[in-house]
């Protein structure tokens, strides 16, 4: 007897199914052995996976069973904004910035996007750009 779980990737992107950990409530009038392929989980395991269960006794009987492992990575990146910058306002009082700086990110599993908020031409004045990372 199975259940599903849920489990969670690690800071290093990892995580280890143990068979209690889908265990429904195997039985025998022997004691038995619980087996699960596979065992471990990485970022590219995200979502839901089908786990083969093998149970298997003494007296060489097995039984083969199955299980939905989902699994989550709840971790989200960091992002560090790049340096801030000075520029000279054009003729029209603005500025125009083709290269902001790259950010720096980092990640248990993958950075998808990284994105800013800055506008097409600033201001004279503070501008305060606000980059995002998923």
């Amino acid at each position: 007897i199975t259940r599903d779980t849920t489990l969670i990737l690690d800071v290093n992107g990892n995580v280890k199914l143990t068979p209690d950990m889908i265990d429904g409530g195997t039985f025998d009038n022997c004691s038995f052995t619980l087996f699960t392929i596979p065992s471990s989980f990485t970022c590219n395991d995200l979502g839901p996976n089908t786990v083969l269960v093998i149970a298997s006794d003494p007296a060489s009987n097995v039984v083969f069973s199955s299980a939905v492992v989902n699994i989550l990575d709840t971790i989200s990146p960091t992002i560090t904004a790049p340096p801030a910058m000075q520029v000279l306002a054009d003729t029209a009082c603005g500025a125009v910035i083709s290269n902001l700086g790259t950010p720096t990110t980092a990640d248990n599993c993958t950075v998808t996007s990284i994105s800013n908020d800055a506008p097409a031409k600033f201001n004279i004045g503070l501008t305060t750009v606000t980059w995002t990372a998923s």
